[in-house]
């Protein structure tokens, strides 16, 4: 497998529209937009085709040049004291995508590893801060793998986080929906549970939201820091 980190304007000259294409096959309609353009794209690659992508945002890049508030989904999503980060190199995650056919904890744990070994170089500490966010339809699962991450890898660092639009699912009102998905599900081996392979690679989880610029979608806060990784 092979890995690269390109900026956005290197992405519009190689393989946007192969970015493009894998993000809406992961979550529908998605168009490129501003946070791409001031974002760096990590892309895995097996026999030439794209299989993996992660979109990240260094903070500190864009500090004096765009307002942070107006292309960082979670910031748009949670209030929250920016400055208790000021110790780190904020990476912002978003719009993980992995191929169906390569659907496991492999593909994720070489990006994490690949972007914390090129972070070593920073003068500061790296904390990822991503949002998972569910298949259309899939809402009630990413509840029931909530309730789990949370009470076995809570987050202390986002602690003080509040959902801007709180989401409006809960485990009980969940609990019927996700059984008969489970039930009508014809494939439920190969389904990747995106919050389990985090859980199973280090990451620590936040509280819940609603993320109405991007379909209302319900999202899961998670952090990572490269001592707490299995990878």
């Amino acid at each position: 497998m092979k890995v690269e980190l390109l900026s956005g304007h290197d992405a519009v000259d190689s393989v946007r529209s192969d970015i493009v294409d894998l993000r809406r096959l992961s979550y529908g309609e998605d168009e490129w937009g501003v946070t791409d353009d001031c974002s760096r794209h990590l892309l895995a690659f097996h026999r030439g085709d794209l299989i993996g992508y992660y979109r990240v945002l260094f903070w500190s890049s864009v500090e004096g040049k765009v307002d942070l508030q107006n292309i960082s989904p979670v910031i748009s999503v949670f209030r929250f004291n920016q400055s208790e980060f000021d110790g780190y190199e904020v990476l912002e995650l978003g719009r993980l995508c992995v191929q169906t056919n390569a659907r496991s904890n492999i593909v994720p744990r070489f990006l994490w590893r690949y972007l914390f070994e090129h972070s070593a170089r920073l003068s500061k500490p790296a904390l990822a801060l991503g949002m998972i966010t569910p298949p259309v339809g899939r809402e009630c699962e990413l509840v029931h793998d909530y309730e789990i991450a949370r009470s076995s890898a809570p987050c202390k660092r986002t602690g003080h986080f509040q959902p801007r639009f709180s989401g409006r699912h809960t485990k009980d009102t969940c609990s019927a929906e996700t059984g008969r998905n489970q039930q009508t599900d014809s494939h439920p081996h190969v389904r990747l549970s995106t919050v389990r392979a985090y859980l199973r690679l280090g990451a620590r989880f936040g509280p819940l939201a609603r993320w109405p610029s991007f379909g209302n979608r319900l999202c899961l806060l998670t952090s990572l820091v490269s001592e707490e990784l299995n990878l």
